[in-house]
């Protein structure tokens, strides 16, 4: 199971600057600085398989394995090391060897092969080249492993990881929930909080595993950690989320702090009933314990959390239950009713196109009001705005002249301004048609001349010659001594010439 933030879209003006840095920084070291670990790998297991390290090492380990399981491997093993079965026989057993970490950690103390047995210092050897080998993997060498760290690898394992798909993984979730908080928090306190959590998951990893010496790696702690300062900063504020069980999967919008323990109980699920596997659910329980406490302290320090930006989701859930509510109303034609929720939305959430539009749907059941002209004239202006959107804005006016029948309300400067839109996109009629009802005001509105003069190369361009002709000589008549009647005169003769 899985249960992600997606309330938020990014607003490219304000890139997430830090979270897209954190992401380049781990793609970059996996592709660059790990591309050797392949190859480092591979170089250390023929060392081991070529060495007498099996024998020595694998071979009590099964020994022992047999013990607590019941079945005589050691004897197996012994024979499958002098066959042509010894390289598989090898590769099988030392990865389920290195990850008993109660065996190795007696297997380095000594405790397994001791210093007066005989084989001991030719062990002692190979085990150290061994060692020294799989330390040429970055991988091995700055992940960090509780039973022999260096201080450096406290830090340095957040940017490793152990193959593509872990790394995939671990960038779509630092993406789906480290812009929202970056935004949120800023870039500083949000890389700080990303590091503190990420210290948290290996601390709490190190206390559970103070032995093991396998390699803690991925930016997953410090993700878990991000989801618990998530929790914590959103708060009581309701977020959509996507969420997968199995093969289901659905939305839900629930309040940011729920799914914490959510989260928790998840990863103690998959740690304590998951069985085997490679991934480290307790430093995920550390990041997210450590995620959640710093997220409560940020959220209560004065200043440090942008509240305006944290309520843009309130403003979202808002702007959604309202919009329905519209809808339904509009439905079941409780027209007045509709009219009030989009009008509310509209003064809200000004720049949304589609609620303008509920909006002009609501007004025109009564045209014979001054709102209804309002919105029509607002829509259309918003719709031209967008050159995708003159067949649009085409439609809107054909039904705006019929509902109307051609009484046209809208302000001549404000008809002007929308039939230059018409006239520079292209839609040469929609702009004729305005400008037909303007032309019969007195006086005319300023600058007509420029819409008409747009009007006349709108035609031109559609071939038809004799309307454009028409339309400039309307200005030279109209506008004598202007700049404009001048060019208008010059395109004449060339179009007639």
């Amino acid at each position: 199971m899985f249960i992600i933030p997606l309330e938020k879209s990014i607003d490219w003006r304000r890139p997430p600057l830090a979270t897209l840095l954190l992401i380049v920084a781990n793609v970059f070291i996996y592709f660059s600085l790990q591309a050797g670990d392949e190859a480092a790998f591979q170089k250390a297991l023929d060392y081991y398989v070529e060495s007498q390290l099996p024998e020595t090492e694998l071979t009590e380990f099964a020994r022992r394995r047999a013990l607590s399981l019941g079945s005589p491997t050691a004897e197996e093993l012994e024979e499958q090391l002098q066959s042509r079965r010894r390289r598989v026989a090898v590769e099988s057993l030392l990865m389920e060897m290195e990850g008993d970490a109660e065996f190795m950690h007696r297997l380095h103390t000594g405790e397994i092969i001791a210093a007066d047995q005989p084989q001991h210092a030719a062990w002692a050897v190979a085990r150290g080249r061994f060692e020294e080998l799989k330390r040429e993997a970055v991988l091995f060498g700055y992940g960090f492993v509780p039973a022999d760290h260096r201080p450096i690898t406290f830090l340095s394992h957040m940017f490793l990881h152990g193959g593509v798909g872990h790394l995939v993984g671990n960038m779509v979730f630092l993406f789906l929930v480290g812009f929202s908080l970056e935004m949120a928090l800023g870039t500083l306190v949000y890389l700080s909080l990303y590091v503190l959590t990420g210290l948290g998951a290996v601390m709490l990893f190190w206390m559970a595993y103070p032995d093991s010496t396998g390699p803690l790696v991925g930016a997953s702690g410090a993700i878990s950690g991000l989801m618990g300062v998530y929790a914590a900063v959103f708060a009581m504020r309701r977020i959509r989320f996507f969420y997968s069980i199995f093969i289901y999967f659905d939305y839900v919008r629930a309040p940011a702090l729920i799914m914490f323990p959510l989260w928790l109980v998840n990863e103690v699920y998959q740690l304590l009933w998951a069985g085997v596997s490679q991934v480290a659910y307790v430093a995920h329980i550390g990041g997210l314990l450590m995620g959640g406490a710093a997220g409560l302290a940020v959220r209560r320090a004065p200043g440090m959390v942008d509240e305006a930006y944290l309520d843009e989701s309130s403003q979202a859930e808002l702007r959604t239950q309202r919009y329905e509510e519209g809808l339904r109303l509009l439905n079941t034609l409780e027209v007045e009713r509709a009219q009030l929720v989009f009008r509310e939305l509209h003064a809200t959430f000004p720049q949304d196109l589609e609620i303008l539009q509920q909006l002009y749907k609501a007004e025109k059941f009564t045209p014979q009001r001054n709102e209804y002209h309002r919105v029509s004239r607002r829509l259309l202006e918003d719709v031209l705005t967008q050159r995708a959107h003159l067949k649009t804005a085409n439609a809107l006016l054909d039904d705006y002249l019929k509902v109307t029948k051609g009484k046209i309300r809208i302000t001549p400067d404000g008809l002007n301004r929308i039939a230059a839109r018409f006239a520079k996109g292209g839609y040469a009629a929609g702009a004729e048609k305005l400008l037909l009802a303007l032309l019969k005001q007195k006086p005319l509105p300023a600058g007509i001349e420029g819409t008409l003069y747009a009007l006349a190369l709108a035609f031109e361009r559609d071939g038809q010659k004799q309307k454009s002709q028409h339309y400039l000589g309307l200005i030279i008549r109209q506008f004598p001594g202007t700049d404009l009647a001048s060019d208008a005169q010059k395109r004449l003769i060339q179009s007639t010439g």
